[in-house]
């Protein structure tokens, strides 16, 4: 590791930048994964959303987080490294996808963000679940070299 002018430390190594590319393409397998399994468990309950994203955090807004955060073992500790974002229709639809993530993943952490704007403002709801694919769907073939 190298220091800047500010004396800061700079994360960004060829172990780092390496690792990361060797579990990109894991990553990208397995919100493409999660993804099938979302949509599929809300048409099975006729939800209508408005969109679903999913996405890979880049290697720099990576290498961002884990400098800001100073993470001493960034794959480990980066929670946020692939994500899907659903946007409801209706907040009522907020409760019943929750009960499906929880019914398809083991959840690790629940965080629900209100948007500080007045009654009179433009705001929304988030609620932010950081999961993980249970052990038994883990068992499947398409799993395989994701562990």
């Amino acid at each position: 590791m190298a220091e800047n002018d500010l004396g800061d430390l700079i994360v960004d190594s060829i172990d780092l930048r390496s690792k990361y590319a060797v579990l990109r393409p894991k990553y990208d397998r397995l919100v493409s994964l999660v993804s099938l399994i979302l949509k599929t468990a809300i048409s099975h309950k006729n939800i209508k959303l408005h969109s679903m994203k999913q996405r890979v955090k880049n290697y720099n807004s990576f290498l961002e987080k884990v400098d800001r955060k100073k993470y001493k073992d960034p794959f480990a500790q980066c929670t946020d490294l692939a994500g899907s974002r659903l946007v409801c229709l209706f907040t009522s639809q907020i409760e019943e996808i929750k009960k499906i993530i929880e019914e398809e993943f083991d959840v690790i952490e629940v965080t629900n963000k209100k948007s500080t704007k007045k009654f009179d403002q433009f705001g929304y709801l988030s609620l932010h679940m950081l999961v993980k694919v249970p052990k038994q769907r883990l068992k499947h073939i398409e799993y395989a070299d994701l562990n």
